[in-house]
This record gives C-alpha cells, sequence and structure tokens, in this order.
C-alpha cells in the first residue's frame, strides 16, 4: 500500500519524470540520464560504505550506543523461540 501511494503522488507531482519500474525497459535504459544515474550511484556506492561503517564503529565503540548489527553477535539469539523474526522484524523497523 505504502508503494502504490508513493507511486501514484509521485506520478501526479512529477508528471515528466522517469518511472522507476520503467528504468531498464528497452526504450529508457540507453538513454543518458539513466546511464548517468547509474554511474553515480555506483561511484557513491564506496562513500556510502565507508560512512555506514564508520558510524557503527564511532557509535559502538567510542559511544557505546547499541546498533542493530550488534544482533549479529548476540550469543542468546538461539534461545528465543523464532530467532529469524528478530532479523526481519529489524530490517522492517529499519525500512519503515
Amino acid at each position: 500500500m505504502t508503494f502504490m501511494a508513493a507511486e501514484t503522488m509521485t506520478r501526479r507531482a512529477f508528471p515528466d519524470h522517469i518511472q522507476l519500474w520503467r528504468c531498464w525497459s528497452p526504450g529508457v535504459a540507453n538513454s543518458p540520464v539513466i546511464a548517468g544515474f547509474t554511474i553515480i550511484g555506483y561511484l557513491l556506492l564506496g562513500i556510502f560504505f565507508a560512512y555506514e561503517v564508520a558510524l557503527y564503529v564511532i557509535a559502538h565503540n567510542m559511544l557505546g550506543w547499541w546498533s542493530p548489527s550488534g544482533a549479529l553477535g548476540d550469543p542468546d539469539v538461539l534461545a528465543n523461540y523464532f530467532p529469524w523474526l528478530t532479523a526481519i522484524a529489524l530490517s522492517l523497523q529499519a525500512g519503515f
């Protein structure tokens, strides 16, 4: 429902923008706009990964903050009835 509402509102606000669902269709994928977006995305990937790693290292080690990746090293993860539910719940929480 969230994606349907977002797509509808985006189409009404920006009718001339390229639709996300049609980015890689044959007539659109070879356009300079999509090629530029793809190249910029790949170039920024390393910067984003470095930022995330630095943020978690500083927050966890220096400031003592909790981070969602702490569940990866939690020894009590198998003490739950449904250990897989924690990973799914954290992902859904971060997404919404």
